[in-house]
């Protein structure tokens, strides 16, 4: 769900940044920038301690850059995107917004090491 009203901003108005926030709180939780959409990704998890807890991933995605509320300059990186006319406002369900926040960790988490981060945002990707 998540992801199709990314897209729809996306393809609408060639918005490509997006302030998460949670609605009991009201406050920004992520940061989203997106870097690609209709992305094909097709890979095997491997792990040798753990390999049938993997997931194989295979489809068309979205590649995301985010960041979370516990990073250290978050608060003011989430201020500076809402300043700004070409970032858009996606307010969720706070039980939504964590499991946005968990989906995009686990997904990360399927990258080598050496890609996971990228212009100090972590690199994931969520399922069109």
């Amino acid at each position: 769900a998540v992801s199709r009203e990314i897209l729809s901003h996306v393809s609408a108005h060639a918005v490509y940044r997006f302030v998460v926030e949670g609605r009991k709180a009201c406050r920004p939780v992520a940061l989203i920038n997106v870097v690609g959409w209709n992305a094909e990704i097709r890979a095997r998890a491997v792990s040798s301690a753990q390999p049938d807890n993997l997931p194989d991933i295979s489809g068309r995605y979205i590649k995301i850059l985010f960041t979370q509320k516990d990073s250290s300059t978050f608060d003011t990186q989430a201020s500076q995107w809402l300043d700004d006319n070409a970032t858009e406002l996606i307010s969720l369900l706070d039980a939504d917004a964590d499991s946005l926040l968990r989906i995009l960790a686990e997904n990360s988490r399927l990258l080598p090491p050496p890609l996971r981060g990228m212009s100090n945002m972590t690199r994931s990707f969520l399922q069109m």
